[in-house]
């Protein structure tokens, strides 16, 4: 029976009591009953009922938790109600209640004795009370339980700054807002990092990462969720390995290498599809932060810095500009580290300065180089480094020429500039030369010269002269970049030099590549080192290929072929015939890519000098090159020009020498104490 059938019961006990009692105080008489108990006799009513009949008195209050099962109530004594009970007139009235649909009948519940639940019949064992009060299970003590529904929280981890792992194919940003793309790491790679901003959760938190690539060092922003968080180990191993790397530094450490493809080489985008910049969150530093468990701590720079012109420093020759820092927000002693890129910021390098303000120079040598040049400053206080954006260093006014004009020989070329300026006025033009590789400029006097066109007539020389035009506007001047002459197709001699004893024959062969049209030869020979050319009759002169039969003229001689196309005229190389002996000699440059004899390796009765070597004619013989020689006979080129003093001094063996009347100067007892010589030959063939 449940519990609410017993309070049903109660509550119609009550009522009846309250009924019967005005009744019960009418009784006219009590007659004895037979059995021996009293019988009551109502007026009222013709029914008798036993004393011990009468309903019980009521059971304790409705709410009572465990009443005792049906069938063990206690009888009414002497009309006064039962141990431990209150009598009927003391209830309080129970307010109805719905029956509970899971409720157990009261045969279901088990009995309790002394308050403690009875299992078949017997009661169950107590619990161990538990260390400190709490209560236990089994003897162990019951661990406090989380209420239901709540996440146990994340470890949260510490970290400032250090070297961390940056996970594969993790974007990295411009800002720490994820509206720009910069890239993407394309492996597993390490990165110096300090924390840039506080967020609610990792997913938000940003890192401010440098690391270097193989065309420029980098510095972005990528989620705190994408980095591995190196152990004091692993940090000192990889420590280790950047020891000695010197030109990539972030606040004295030095900056590992990542696999990186930039946003310019492929088409990423941001991995936030809402495209809405997230809002900037406070940078919290660890004097002003808790370090308690369970706080992370952010150690960000607080600095910015700009530069002062902000994007483009413009320059003409002989001007100069100072770039300044303008820094907020520093903490500390402050320092400066500027840094100069030459390929348009792919890679950067340290540009020696140190101070907050940098000066660019242009001078007539580094304008080319200069207009080029970016640089930017790193300034470091005690939280941190920030980097400035690059100041790109302009011309003022730009002077544009063709880098080469291409033209064969006896053609006219011509070479244009174009002009863009940021101050206005008259152009003035000035076409220059140089002969000798850019080192030295003069004013030249070809056609067009003092105009935006110059008109050349190619020469074999001046394919190896520069060019280039002076500008000035308003007093400001520029050069253009320097023009070359090219030629149109190229023609390649071999070989380079051939070795041939007097009386035997050898042969040289040009091949043009790159000739069009029509394709003829004229090969041509020199005497004075190159100096002048005639056109050659021997055999082959007319063709691919030229055949010598060597004598002594011809070791003076050199030869090259003249190349006629439908695209113009080129000139071979020049090349020459050795005797078979050339490399028993020392031989020194005098400067003018021409040679002059400092040693002979051998001691020989005959010797034939050669005319040239490696590509460059032999023009003289030093002092004391062949002195106490055993030679008897000397053959001496046409292309030497000049005897060194005492050359052949005391060869007593020598008997004839032959030379050519190119001979210009003999020193000093060149010929001294050779008792023997008895003639010298001159000779031309």
């Amino acid at each position: 029976m449940t519990k609410t059938r017993w309070i049903s019961i109660i509550l119609v006990l009550a009522l009846a009591v309250s009924v019967f009692a005005p009744a019960w105080g009418d009784i006219e008489d009590a007659v004895p009953a037979e059995n021996g108990s009293e019988e009551v006799i109502s007026s009222d009513s013709e029914e008798v009922l036993p004393v011990s009949e009468a309903p019980a008195a009521e059971e304790e209050e409705a709410h009572t938790e465990d009443p005792e099962p049906a069938g063990e109530e206690k009888p009414v004594a002497d009309g006064k109600p039962a141990k431990d009970e209150k009598p009927i007139g003391d209830e309080k009235p129970v307010e109805d209640e719905e029956p509970a649909e899971d409720e157990k009948s009261v045969e279901d519940e088990k009995p309790i004795d002394d308050g403690k639940p009875v299992e078949d019949g017997k009661p169950a064992e107590e619990e161990e009370p538990a260390e400190d009060g709490k209560p236990a299970k089994d003897g162990k003590p019951i661990e406090d339980e989380k209420p239901a529904g709540e996440e146990t929280e994340e470890e949260i981890v510490h970290f400032s700054e250090g070297y961390i792992l940056i996970k594969a194919n993790t974007m990295v940003y411009a800002l720490a807002n994820a509206t720009k793309v910069l890239g993407t790491v394309t492996a597993d790679s390490y990165a110096w990092a300090v924390i840039e901003k506080e967020a609610e959760d990792p997913d938000r938190d940003w890192l401010r990462v440098w690391f270097d690539t193989d065309d420029a060092q980098v510095s972005a922003f990528v989620r705190f969720k994408v980095a591995g968080i190196l152990t004091a180990d692993q940090q000192a191993t990889l420590e280790a390995k950047l020891i000695g790397q010197k030109d990539r530094m972030v606040n004295g450490k030095p900056i590992p290498k990542a696999e990186y493809k930039s946003m310019e080489d492929t088409d990423m985008e941001s991995d936030d599809t809402d495209g809405e910049a997230e809002p900037e969150q406070p940078v919290i530093n660890n004097e002003e932060h808790d370090k308690g468990p369970g706080q992370l701590v952010y150690n960000a720079p607080k600095l910015t810095v700009k530069l002062t012109p902000s994007k483009v420093a413009a320059l003409s020759v002989g001007g100069s500009r100072t770039i300044k820092t303008v820094v907020s927000n520093a903490e500390g002693t402050v320092t400066y580290r500027w840094e100069v890129s030459t390929n348009s910021g792919k890679t950067w390098k340290d540009a020696g300065v140190t101070s907050a303000t940098l000066t660019a120079k242009m001078t007539e040598n580094n304008y080319l180089k200069l207009s080029n040049y970016q640089y930017r400053c790193n300034v470091t206080d005690k939280n941190g480094t920030a980097c400035s954006t690059p100041v790109k260093i302009r011309n003022l006014i730009t002077v544009t020429a063709p880098k080469t004009v291409r033209g064969g020989l006896d053609a006219k070329v011509k070479m244009t500039v174009t002009v863009s300026s940021y101050v206005s006025g008259t152009r003035k033009y000035q076409w220059q030369v140089s002969t000798n590789g850019g080192k030295k400029w003069k004013e030249c006097t070809y056609t067009g010269n003092n105009t935006a066109t110059l008109t050349v007539k190619i020469t074999e020389k001046r394919y190896a002269f520069l060019f280039r035009c002076a500008v000035t506007i308003d007093g400001k001047k520029m050069y253009s970049n320097t023009v070359s002459l090219e030629k149109p197709y190229s023609v390649v001699i071999s070989p380079a030099r051939r070795t041939v004893d007097i009386g035997a024959k050898g042969q040289f062969t040009v091949t043009p590549k790159g000739a069009t049209g029509k394709t003829t030869y004229q090969w041509q020979y020199s005497k004075d080192g190159g100096k002048t050319w005639k056109s050659s009759g021997i055999s082959g002169y007319n063709t691919k290929t030229l055949f010598i039969t060597a004598r002594y003229d011809r070791y003076g001689q050199m030869f090259r072929c003249l190349v006629s196309a439908g695209n113009g005229k080129v000139v071979s190389d020049a090349v020459w015939i050795n005797p078979a002996k050339f490399n028993h000699y020392i031989y020194s440059d005098n400067g003018t890519g021409q040679l002059i004899i400092v040693r002979y390796k051998k001691d020989e009765t005959s010797i034939v000098i050669p005319a040239g070597y490696a590509g460059k004619p032999v023009v003289g013989i030093a002092a004391n090159v062949f002195k106490g020689k055993s030679v008897q006979t000397i053959v001496i080129p046409p292309s030497v020009t000049s005897i060194g003093e005492s050359a052949f001094e005391s060869c007593t063996s020598l008997k004839t020498v032959t030379l050519s009347d190119y001979v210009k100067s003999i020193g000093k007892a060149a010929f001294k104490n050779c008792k023997k010589l008895k003639e010298m030959k001159i000779a031309n063939k």
